[in-house]
């Protein structure tokens, strides 16, 4: 026969028994090293950070920026960022300069429906969206290097746009846009 209350001293030590292996569980994955699979790039570049850079591409400056002037040249081959050529990218099209736009594309760039970008089908699509959608007033920039989204603002409002982008030498190309 079993003596009166064993039944509640074995469920009091089976429940402290879960405690403690829930909070070994919960500890061990607290202090986990490993990557999450989303983490692992998908070119030889080492992902950047994200960075949300609101920019305002009339202003002279930007809050928690510094403003710069032309860069200065440097003897090193090191790259410019992939932020910097996508904000002047921007300002271009902000100042409805479809050239200098262009000449941030890599020559074979495409649309994300693989249609080649030539300067005549780059420009149609600037053209159409200043005119239907009114210029740009400001964007933010974020980068998951190949991959950058913008945020764009026109008088519309705000849209993304997402463009894929390639270390090219010493400078970064746009290779992929779906909307400018």
């Amino acid at each position: 026969m079993q003596k009166p209350g064993s039944n509640t001293r074995h469920y009091f030590q089976f429940n402290i028994i879960l405690l403690a292996l829930f909070v070994i569980l919960a500890y061990s994955g607290c202090n986990s090293t490993s990557q999450s699979p989303n983490a692992t790039p998908t070119t030889s570049f080492t992902p950047t950070s994200t960075l949300e850079t609101p920019v305002s591409p009339t202003s002279s400056s930007t809050p928690g920026l510094s403003p710069t002037t032309s860069p200065s040249p440097t003897t090193t081959s090191s790259p410019g960022s992939v932020t910097d050529m996508v904000t002047k990218y921007y300002q271009a099209l902000e100042k409805q300069d479809y050239n200098l736009a262009y000449s941030f594309l890599d020559p074979n760039a495409t649309t994300t429906t693989g249609q080649r970008l030539t300067l005549e089908v780059f420009k149609g699509m600037a053209q159409t969206s200043d005119s239907t959608e009114g210029q740009i007033t400001t964007f933010s920039i974020g980068t998951y290097t190949p991959l950058i989204v913008m945020t764009i603002t026109r008088r519309n409002g705000p849209y993304h746009a997402h463009l894929q982008v390639k270390l090219e030498g010493s400078s970064w190309k746009i290779t992929s846009l779906d909307l400018i």
